[in-house]
């Protein structure tokens, strides 16, 4: 070996070394991964996303029949910041794709999330209250398509059932089952 190889060798030596090293320390003190709170997907579980006035803003997994007063204690959120809720509230059965909002006066209030949050938790919209703007954000749908959906529902009244979808030109049996698993009739008593 001449006198250049033996040093090109020491320093990868050395760069070997100090990776290793490195890569040691790191995993001796890194911190532990922690899991966010009821923050697993699991079959069966609902999701509520909590926001407003709390520091634990966030999406929430809870098991099915879940109470807004179950989604409060596992956010941690105190009484005090919940003055206004009458305890009977507290009672409330959770739903998915709900939206939990806490005011600055200790109020709360209720709502369903956006379309594109749904969506991309991967829970269904309402086919009959979606926009053309939330149907362009489903896989498989352009711009013309969801025009063309929108006034479809418009001139009909609302879809009844999923399968009014195939009414949709463009919309048919393969394309039809991949689309339908991001949809639902949410309260189908108001359309019939």
């Amino acid at each position: 070996m001449t006198q250049r190889q033996i040093e090109g060798s020491i320093v990868i030596l050395v760069i070997a070394v100090l990776s290793y090293v490195v890569v040691s320390l790191h995993t001796k003190y890194q911190s532990p991964v922690t899991e966010l709170p009821f923050s697993n997907k699991r079959s069966g579980s609902l999701i509520v996303k909590l926001t407003g006035n709390t520091d634990r803003k966030g999406i929430y997994y809870l098991p099915e029949g879940a109470k807004l007063s179950d989604l409060l204690r596992r956010a941690e959120v105190s009484k005090s910041t919940i003055s206004k809720v009458e305890k009977r509230d507290l009672d409330l059965a959770l739903k998915s794709g709900m939206v939990v909002f806490i005011d600055e006066s200790g109020s709360l209030t209720l709502g369903n999330m956006a379309a594109g949050d749904k969506i991309a938790l991967d829970l269904p919209i309402d086919i009959n209250k979606v926009t053309v703007e939330d149907l362009i954000l489903v896989p498989g749908i352009g711009e013309r398509l969801a025009l063309q959906i929108v006034t479809v529902r418009e001139r009909s009244g609302g879809f009844m059932s999923l399968a009014d979808l195939k009414t949709v030109k463009g919309i048919k049996g393969k394309k039809f089952d991949a689309l339908k698993r991001y949809f639902v009739i949410e309260d189908m008593r108001k359309r019939q």
